[in-house]
């Protein structure tokens, strides 16, 4: 794999948008031996290159691991996450006192932009010792010293897009189809405030487990489309996506399910959240498959659960 991972290092690091292009010249560079016989077909090449920055996707984190209580008793497991809780409530209402109380003095704290950050011992100490969550989970690897000396920070949003790239370049039969002044591609969504941002956040719980139930509530895919149809739902003026395949399994109350709907819908649309049309419930319906036979009324009038905050975390509200 050392192969493909200097290939991706390098890949990641270039600022041009045409990284197919450097794909196909990379697996040209290999294709042939010194007795001009083929030793790394195209179809082999992309396959074990797409193969390695899917292992990076799936290997992506944005917040500390979760602690293993699959062994606890079922009665200590409450205790232990609420002092868990504890711990993080009183650690960031320490930090903020201490803000405010440098504020309040005359001198500035620079507060760093942690969706920017590429120091991979900064990050990875923000996340595991200062409750940082993020919203583009990070992958990281130790590259080649020759290529580069530290540690890279490879984000989501970016390997992703060099999945993209391969994918593209592997379907080309020459170079030239590569050509950058034929390139069409969608321009990447890094901006916090935007509408996938949000509900990628709102719905990151969703990655974790719900600890009555000791199970991850959704799979990494199931993820991936729930946040693809809400931020189109939002996007297109409260337009139904078509989903054919709703998610079928949901290891958490439909109670939380409904309550995180709510709490985005009144970050989004604050002056709509009184009067909130019906295709917002049709939405939750039509994204899981046990919700669908649901009366919107009885979504409407469902409360908060009482361990909401335990299972969801810190969600944007107003």
């Amino acid at each position: 794999m050392n192969r493909y991972k200097d290939i991706v290092t390098k890949a990641s690091i270039e600022n041009d948008n045409n990284i197919a292009l450097y794909f196909y010249q990379e697996y040209y560079q290999v294709r042939q031996g010194s007795s001009a016989k083929i030793i790394f077909g195209q179809n082999q090449f992309f396959r074990e290159l797409i193969l390695y920055i899917d292992k990076l996707i799936e290997g992506t984190i944005y917040k500390a691991k979760e602690p293993d209580l699959s062994n606890m008793p079922w009665d200590e497991k409450d205790e232990y996450l609420r002092d868990l809780q504890r711990k993080k409530d009183e650690y960031l209402e320490g930090y903020s006192m201490y803000y405010h109380d440098m504020v309040s003095i005359g001198l500035s704290i620079s507060i760093p932009d942690w969706e920017k950050c590429n120091d991979a011992v900064k990050l990875l100490k923000a996340i595991n010792s200062e409750y940082v969550v993020l919203n583009d989970p990070i992958a990281i690897i130790t590259p080649n010293k020759e290529i580069q000396v530290k540690a890279l920070v490879l984000r989501k949003s970016k390997l992703e897009f060099l999945k993209t790239e391969a994918i593209r370049a592997s379907r080309v039969n020459d170079i030239n189809e590569l050509d950058e002044d034929s390139i069409d591609l969608p321009q990447q969504d890094t901006d916090d405030s935007s509408v996938r941002a949000k509900v990628s956040k709102a719905f990151r719980f969703t990655l974790s487990k719900d600890f009555r139930k000791d199970k991850q509530i959704l799979s990494q895919q199931d993820y991936d489309k729930l946040v693809s149809w809400v931020t189109e739902y939002y996007e297109e003026d409260f337009t139904l996506p078509k989903i054919t395949e709703p998610i079928k399994q949901v290891n958490t109350s439909k109670g939380n399910v409904f309550q995180v709907f709510k709490d985005l819908f009144l970050e989004l649309c604050p002056e709509k959240y009184k009067s909130k049309p019906d295709s917002f419930y049709n939405l939750i319906k039509a994204c899981f498959y046990q919700y669908r036979n649901d009366e919107i009324s009885n979504i409407s009038k469902s409360k908060r659960p009482t361990n909401y905050e335990e299972v969801v975390g810190e969600l944007p509200r107003k």
